[in-house]
């Protein structure tokens, strides 16, 4: 081990691929220069496990949506330290991204625990996960058509309204609710709540 003047040591390492040892210079909070023949190696310790609150700041989530993950089965319960901390890998946190990415297009959390599931056994569910979101698309364009209904039926409601009251005199019940009709707004039987697939 030697020294260099500007206050960082210099160190020597043999390299088992047998090409020419390379130098490790360890800085002693100075700004590191380059010195002719000297490769500068940083060594970067990356974790293997991360606490429940480490891993909720890193996903912007809270500890109890990490806990609630957990409860629905889309995220593998993690191993636990002798004082019953949960430790998880840092392949949990690109669960946690994939999960927040799925459920912010509409999958939900049943739905994402089932596909998971399968992943996480060995199985591909692509075509599962392709229908589940075309039937997401199809609810979407109904719901957009209807408010486009309820949106036309509106403006014809308040120019009922409009003409019914300025026929009315002040003062007498224009009986407004007594005009209102059902909208025509389409709704398929298998995007109710309950119906069976």
């Amino acid at each position: 081990m030697g020294r260099l003047g500007f206050g960082a040591r210099i160190g020597r390492y043999a390299d088992c691929s047998g090409l020419p040892s390379r130098v490790i210079l360890q800085f002693r909070g100075l700004t590191p220069e380059s010195v002719p023949g000297f490769i500068l190696l940083w060594r970067v310790t990356q974790k293997t496990h991360f606490r429940s609150g480490e891993l909720a700041r890193s996903a912007g989530i809270s500890t109890d949506s990490l806990r609630h993950y957990e409860r629905m089965k889309v995220l593998p319960p993690p191993r636990r330290t002798t004082g019953n901390y949960r430790l998880y890998p840092p392949e949990a946190a690109d669960r946690i991204r994939l999960i927040r990415r799925a459920l912010a297009v509409g999958f939900s959390l049943p739905e994402l625990a089932r596909i998971l599931k399968v992943r996480d056994e060995g199985g591909a569910p692509c075509r599962q996960v392709k229908h589940l979101l075309e039937e997401k698309l199809n609810r979407l364009n109904e719901q957009i058509e209807n408010a486009r209904a309820m949106r036309d039926h509106l403006r014809k409601v308040l120019a009922d309204w409009e003409a019914r009251l300025s026929e009315t005199p002040p003062g007498k019940p224009a009986k407004l609710l007594e005009l209102l009709e059902m909208p025509a707004i389409h709704v398929n039987p298998r995007h109710l709540k309950g119906s069976s697939k």
